[in-house]
């Protein structure tokens, strides 16, 4: 494909809307839009990824507890790639379903470095115990299937990845004994995302705006992964919508997630600075993108404009 890289400017009603011209057989107008969009956030998400690195070498913390937030973090910014790259081929719907696991992730990665309790208390308990409890339950997820198939024989390579999904029935009684039922709720529901995100906008970690939208942002994905009739009808109604309504709905939903993507990349980076009391003046320099920022309000307002008479 071959990216043209001249800005132009195209009417659109009182405003005009700035794109980037790409030029490839059979690639339409709508899909460079989206494209463009993927385009400007990913480069803003990489830019401020580099910026995490004075928190891996830090020595305030040791190499363990670096490599597992190094990880945390690197799932967050290869999700929010192909996030992106969904968007990219315009399959923004989609794309949501993954923004969830991007504020997981993040909501988790602020809560370890801020969170209540000591710092090696809330790792312990993140990388010990939510472990811990997490094989109780693929253990008994595997031996429920293995009892369902009764006297069938698996092949040798399907049984041995079964196997190894499963803890020994020793390993199984000593987690059990040392995490019973109640304590398991408890330690569950202490890093679920609704109440991580209440901690979190409860001492300012997190805008409290920013928490809401994510507690209604993570509802309405549920809705649509679980396939529930909230789900089902949203999925209907966009699909049912006259043009050209539907498609600046899906740009101005292309616009929302990708920022937001981008914002949860501020969020993780905004907490590794607090940590180590760095100043936060360049974060605004990687995540502010004037061409970006201009592209989306255009989009903004037109879906208004279109959707609502404003």
């Amino acid at each position: 494909m071959l990216i043209v890289p001249l800005i132009l400017n195209k009417p659109s009603g009182d405003s005009n809307l700035l794109y980037r011209k790409v030029v490839n057989l059979g690639q339409t107008s709508e899909n460079t839009l989206f494209l463009r969009l993927a385009e400007l956030a990913d480069c803003r998400v990489l830019a401020m990824a580099q910026l995490l690195a004075p928190l891996w070498k830090s020595d305030l913390i040791d190499v363990v507890k670096a490599q597992l937030l190094a990880t945390l973090s690197t799932t967050c910014l290869s999700t929010t790639g192909s996030a992106l790259h969904l968007i990219g081929i315009g399959r923004v719907w989609d794309a949501s379903i993954l923004q969830r696991s991007v504020m997981e992730g993040t909501i988790r990665f602020i809560y370890l470095l801020h969170g209540d309790g000591s710092f090696e208390e809330r790792f312990d308990e993140f990388s010990s115990a939510l472990e811990d409890i997490a094989w109780l339950r693929l253990t008994q997820k595997v031996q429920s299937f293995l009892d369902t198939l009764g006297d069938q024989k698996l092949d040798n390579g399907s049984q041995q990845t079964l196997e190894s999904m499963r803890l020994s029935d020793s390993e199984f009684g000593e987690i059990s004994h040392k995490y019973p039922k109640r304590k398991r709720r408890q330690i569950e529901d202490k890093w679920s995302f609704g109440k991580l995100l209440e901690y979190l906008a409860s001492k300012d970690l997190l805008p409290s705006q920013a928490a809401a939208d994510f507690q209604l942002r993570y509802l309405k994905s549920s809705q649509s992964i679980h396939g529930n009739p909230l789900g089902l009808a949203s999925f209907y109604e966009r699909a049912h919508r006259p043009e050209p309504n539907r498609s600046w709905a899906t740009y101005a939903h292309a616009a929302e997630t990708t920022r937001i993507l981008k914002d949860l990349t501020l969020y993780r980076l905004s907490a590794a600075h607090i940590f180590l009391r760095l100043n936060i003046d360049e974060l605004v320099a990687a995540y502010e993108h004037p061409e970006f920022d201009s592209l989306c309000t255009e989009i903004f307002v037109k879906h208004h404009a279109m959707e609502y008479g404003v």
